[in-house]
């Protein structure tokens, strides 16, 4: 993500449910396989709002996000 703020901005528009090319769902800095490149991204969000958007993500029907692709299904 280049813009700190954009992302943040769209975690917070989206309820967390932010897919990235390079992950997946989006995820707490710390969590991530390459620290380095979330190093920009560290502390972005407290604990709690991790939580809550990862529930989001965990509740989200429709949206399948694997390792070489997102598929949304439209019901």
């Amino acid at each position: 993500m280049p813009a700190v703020t954009l992302f943040r901005e769209l975690l917070e528009a989206c309820e967390g449910r932010v897919a990235r090319a390079d992950l997946g769902w989006a995820a707490e800095a710390k969590s991530a396989g390459d620290p380095a490149v979330e190093k920009e991204l560290a502390g972005i969000a407290t604990p709690d709002e991790w939580r809550r958007w990862k529930a989001s993500q965990d509740a989200t029907e429709n949206v399948q996000v694997e390792k070489l692709y997102v598929e949304y299904v439209l019901k």
